[in-house]
């Protein structure tokens, strides 16, 4: 389905131009199937259950916006401030120009917290929990809340938090509020359609091939998610039976070649050894822009290692870095400038 054809859905002609530059001029199956199947932009509650990359996130993002064109609030609740802040960032410069208010509250970003409060908003960014304390001290504000997007509602199963999110969306189910869940592939999701009266929308697709696979003595065995059997291809060899050698091997030779890196660690203290390994090894550019925001941030114990890995073009990502480091880490690793991130 071409995006061109949601102007059947009132959606503004502009802003399908922007959405056409930013995502390409087709709707992936998934937001086809959601639009088209399960009316998208009705009044019904839906759960959304697909794999990461399938692009239901977008699908939450097309209702908050056609719901908020037509003066109603929007909340689009999230598990993680650094996930919030993206979100904000995101919805604030695609759709301030439309007139929409768009706020974000999270423990660290209080500067719109008065805004939730009084209503003021036309699509407010918000972590779980800070709308369940809103709600707490001025429960009034539920019946004002049109459409609430649940991102990452796999948070239900999680021991600490799930029953808190569990009680909010009670809430607002009670209250009216039309709830549209996105969530990973979990168990139970027909119990859970059930429970939130919404109808189920399942997939499996994912638009980006993942290859689970062992990486030994330079040969990668692996299977994909969408074709059964083994395969295998060459990569590069580090000569040792160090598994850690033989990811730097690769990550270096991936990075010569231009191409992107992300690496997820056990803790904290292996984003700075791996990063600063890897920069050992380097002989790339600096992430100059990386470099140059981050002289306009105060001072922090962690800037010193981070200037030290980005002047090879590689980063850290970790808690001990403040929300603005991380976003300049993330930009860099979106715009190329960092090959190899460490999180």
């Amino acid at each position: 389905m071409r995006i061109d054809h949601l102007a059947h859905y009132d959606i503004p002609q502009s802003l399908i131009e922007r959405w056409k530059s930013g995502i390409g001029p087709e709707l992936l199956p998934l937001q086809e199937e959601v639009v088209r199947r399960h009316n998208l932009f009705g009044s019904a509650n839906l759960l959304v259950q697909a794999p990461t990359s399938s692009g239901k996130t977008f699908v939450g993002e097309m209702a908050a916006v056609h719901t908020a064109l037509r003066q109603k609030q929007v909340v689009y609740l999230v598990p993680l401030k650094a996930l919030a802040e993206e979100k904000f960032r995101t919805f604030h410069a695609r759709y301030e120009s439309y007139g929409l208010k768009v706020i974000l509250s999270t423990r660290d970003h209080r500067a719109h917290d008065h805004d939730l409060e009084q209503g003021n908003f036309s699509l407010a960014v918000v972590v779980y929990e800070k709308l369940a304390q809103l709600l707490v001290r001025r429960p009034e504000r539920v019946a004002e809340i049109d459409l609430v997007v649940a991102d990452e509602l796999e948070l239900l199963g999680d021991c600490e938090r799930g029953a808190g999110v569990e009680l909010l969306l009670t809430q607002l189910l009670r209250a009216g509020s039309r709830l549209i869940g996105l969530s990973a592939v979990i168990g139970g999701a027909e119990r859970l359609a059930e429970w939130l009266d919404a109808d189920l929308v399942q997939s499996d697709h994912r638009p980006v091939e993942l290859r689970f696979g062992v990486l030994h003595e330079g040969t990668f065995t692996y299977r994909t998610s969408d074709a059964p059997g083994r395969h295998t291809e060459t990569l590069y060899d580090s000569g040792t039976e160090s598994a850690e050698d033989a990811a730097l091997t690769n990550l270096v030779a991936f990075a010569e070649q231009g191409e992107r890196s992300l690496v997820f660690v056990r803790a904290k203290h292996d984003t700075r050894h791996g990063a600063d390994r890897i920069a050992a090894r380097m002989e790339l550019p600096p992430a100059v822009e990386a470099l140059e925001a981050l002289e306009a941030l105060e001072p922090s114990r962690s800037q010193e290692g981070l200037r030290a890995v980005l002047a090879h073009g590689v980063a850290f990502h970790n808690a001990d870095l403040s929300a603005e480091e991380r976003w300049i880490v993330e930009e860099a690793f979106r715009r190329g400038e960092v090959l190899a991130t460490f999180s």
